[in-house]
């Protein structure tokens, strides 16, 4: 964006270290052209740029080495999972010398020199272990920001997205400190890696950047957003319509239990989603809370097992309802991992 302040940062904002970008995806033939573009916009700031492609088929596998030739490919057998795919892509930016690493998601598209700017800010600002850009919503216009970072409500390990609906002139340039930074673009030193491990792959997807971001956090460092730093969030939906855009408004108190028992508005939400949000959440409950702390989610989550099931027969189904139940007890015993309906 011409004029705005990454624009005029970065212009100042020296080189002489090595940064890395990672990316991955599963497949993604609907997102591949409008990828390669992004990508385009920001691979000359960049010295290695790795794309982890999870369970490709080989026409998607030909189609992607030659969409991106000078970048480094790194194939993975069978969907492993977003935490899988992004490690393996760290790893190899670890192992090749990467003083800073940044995840960007295969929809999402940078302002002109954020990148480089992001890359400085947590170079520079050792007090800083990862930071990312302010998310707008792609296609809006005027600009409309998605988040800037997200809070963390403790109590139910729920999340909230800070500052969405907001213009982007009205967030300050500088830096934001939050919980934590969605995980579509994040950006950290190699040696934050080093310090507080790579993502957990027991979370398979879901929740990993609120566990990353915590350590990061407990390890006496700031997560922050740049205010100055701007991205879009180009999201291509390759689901079917919504069944309620086709069938009526749902009734009255049905949409009231949903509000009330935070269950996903969208009835193309599948039983592994509804599974995997739920067990996250005690896991990072038993991960990151102390033990009366844990206690006290615990009982929280147990009394509302069962409107939830309620919740989500009514809204949605009997597989999504049932996820619920597998969620809790799977999670309270700790188990982590693929879910059962992806093969895991």
């Amino acid at each position: 964006m011409a004029g705005s302040p990454a624009a005029a940062a970065a212009s100042s904002v020296p080189r002489g270290f090595k940064t890395a970008v990672v990316a991955m995806c599963f497949n993604d033939w609907a997102k591949l052209d409008a990828w390669v573009s992004h990508t385009r916009e920001y691979i000359d700031e960049v010295d290695l740029h790795i794309v982890v492609s999870a369970g490709p088929e080989p026409p998607f596998s030909a189609a992607l080495r030659a969409a991106f030739p000078a970048s480094v490919i790194l194939e993975l057998e069978g969907n492993v999972g977003p935490c899988v795919a992004y490690n393996r892509g760290i790893q190899y930016a670890l192992d090749h010398g990467a003083e800073c690493i940044a995840l960007i998601g295969n929809d999402v598209r940078m302002e002109a020199h954020a990148v480089r700017l992001l890359f400085s800010c947590v170079r520079h600002t050792p007090e800083v272990g990862l930071a990312g850009p302010v998310l707008l919503k792609g296609g809006a216009a005027p600009d409309v920001v998605e988040w800037a970072g997200g809070r963390i409500g403790w109590l139910r390990m729920s999340t909230r997205f800070l500052s969405a609906g907001a213009t982007p002139e009205s967030l300050p340039p500088g830096l934001i400190d939050v919980d934590f930074v969605p995980g579509g673009c994040n950006f950290a030193r190699a040696d934050i890696y080093r310090r507080v491990g790579l993502q957990d792959e027991r979370l398979f997807m879901y929740g990993d950047e609120m566990d990353f971001d915590v350590r990061v956090t407990r390890a006496g460092y700031r997560v922050v957003v740049l205010g100055g730093a701007r991205a879009w969030h180009e999201h291509v939906e390759t689901r079917p319509p919504d069944p309620v855009e086709t069938s009526g408004p749902r009734s009255a108190w049905v949409l009231w239990l949903m509000r009330i028992g935070n269950v996903h508005a969208d009835r193309r939400t599948p039983a592994w989603i509804v599974y995997l949000v739920n067990r996250n959440r005690i896991l990072l409950a038993r991960w990151h809370k102390s033990p009366l702390g844990f206690l006290v989610f615990a009982a929280v989550f147990l009394a509302q097992v069962p409107l939830s099931w309620v919740i989500w027969r009514a809204s949605h189904g009997v597989k999504e309802a049932h996820a619920v139940l597998r969620a809790a007890f799977d999670g309270f015993r700790g188990v982590g991992g693929r879910p059962s309906e992806l093969g895991g």
